[in-house]
């Protein structure tokens, strides 16, 4: 960054008025900026807003514990901040925040597009944005969207993300990372230039659903309880790698979250730490598998994480999942409905069906899916990916 754009005034919009510049620059306001290239909105200066265009400074919306920031909004701005390992947008303990068209684009080294973060962190919208061209560096460590983070993994964040659309987002194995509870990830389009899933790392109780996944991309990694994932479309996943399936079922470390209590609720405070938990009681129903072929199934259940010699290994079988009315087609290419790596106990598979003389179920048993010889009618959920 030059040193005259680090020293520039930033102007800010007044929300007021669509005149601007307004008469005060950014960094005549209190506590807005505490380093070069940082912009902050706080409680104290909530009534500006960005410019439409931000290169060269990252941007945090920040409250407090005791004073979170209220129903900010950021509308149609241009992100493209690439200078320092910081997040392009970071919330801190922000509430019914939203961020709705707008563009998130070319970063080639760490850091996010989005993280949000903070225990009072909730009700907050990511809308109808694009995220594009995150190439990141040795695929890690630069996600499209964190939701929480290991020591929030027990508090109800209630975020969610709806008709977003994610391209070449390639700096991280989890294009949305969730580590906290009861977020729903709605009617995005992940396009097939994109490298990663859609991951419940931590936390639990997220809906992931109606979402359109292209091509190799990725697909929807679960491990913790009570998550649903519904109505999901995938459509000619011929990825190898079993990371990259539509779907992975994982092998969990600790039966819980250590921010869960014992009755599997969300104890809505900072912790200290969170696990890799048993993947229990999640709910997989009405996803379709298109033409999904390649050498592995589409659904990878019970797939067990490497771990580094001397770290415990992930042995905690999927439990008390339900596994219903998924829809594999195949017609084109020869696809595997599911793999069980690892089966567990007591999870429940019925009413899947087979379309195609391609389609196989893998290791479901007879009894838990059907052939059906008309082609089924799949409604394509709205996103994206469907106006293309």
């Amino acid at each position: 960054m030059s040193e005259e754009s680090a020293h520039r005034d930033l102007l800010l919009t007044d929300k007021s008025s669509n005149d601007y510049p307004v008469s005060d620059t950014f960094n005549n306001f209190p506590n807005n900026s505490n380093a070069m290239g940082e912009i902050k909105i706080n409680p104290e200066n909530k009534d500006k807003k960005l410019e439409n265009e931000i290169e060269d400074d990252y941007v945090i919306l920040e409250g407090t514990e005791e004073n979170p920031l209220v129903g900010y909004i950021i509308d149609g701005v241009d992100f493209s901040y690439n200078d320092g390992p910081e997040d392009m947008l970071e919330l801190n303990n922000c509430v019914n925040c939203k961020i709705i068209n707008c563009t998130f684009h070319d970063r080639d080294r760490k850091g996010n597009f989005i993280h949000l973060r903070g225990t009072k962190t909730k009700g907050n919208i990511i809308e109808n944005c694009t995220f594009k061209d995150h190439t990141g560096q040795d695929n890690n460590g630069g996600e499209a969207i964190i939701i929480g983070l290991d020591d929030f993994s027990g508090c109800i964040y209630e975020t969610t993300v709806r008709k977003c659309e994610f391209i070449n987002c390639r700096g991280d194995p989890e294009i949305i990372s969730i580590k906290s509870v009861d977020n729903v990830i709605e009617n995005n389009c992940i396009r097939a230039s994109c490298d990663g899933n859609i991951t419940v790392r931590h936390g639990g109780r997220t809906i992931i659903k109606n979402n359109v996944f292209e091509g190799s991309a990725g697909g929807i990694r679960i491990l913790g309880f009570g998550n649903k994932i519904i109505g999901n479309y995938h459509k000619d996943n011929d990825n190898d790698s079993v990371k990259r399936r539509p779907l992975i079922i994982q092998n969990g470390l600790k039966k819980r979250d250590p921010n869960f209590d014992d009755n599997d609720q969300p104890k809505n405070v900072k912790g200290d730490s969170a696990t890799y938990a048993q993947a229990r009681k999640n709910i997989i129903e009405d996803n379709v598998y298109d033409n999904c072929g390649g050498p592995k199934a589409c659904v990878s259940w019970g797939w067990k994480q490497e771990t580094e010699e001397g770290k415990p290994e992930h042995e905690l079988e999927p439990e008390n999942n339900e596994f219903r009315r998924n829809i594999l087609i195949a017609d084109r290419k020869d696809s595997e409905l599911i793999n069980f790596i690892n089966k567990g106990q007591g999870n429940t598979f019925e009413g899947n069906k087979l379309y195609g003389s391609k389609a196989k179920p893998g290791d479901l048993e007879q009894g838990q899916y059907e052939e059906i010889k008309g082609q089924p009618n799949i409604p394509i959920p709205d996103t994206k990916c469907k106006a293309s």
